[in-house]
């Protein structure tokens, strides 16, 4: 069974969002423009 594609749009942003927000509140300044580029290249592919 496939999930609705609104249904896995919602999961994978919610997922973003709290890997972006773990990220942000572990690093520093250094790693998160690191993971800034990062999630911009994974988000442009």
């Amino acid at each position: 069974m496939k999930a609705p594609l609104p249904i896995k749009v919602i999961s994978l942003l919610g997922y973003v969002a709290l890997s972006t927000a773990l990220v942000l509140m572990l690093a520093d300044g250094e790693m998160q423009g690191a993971a800034q580029a990062l999630f911009a290249h994974a988000w442009l592919r």
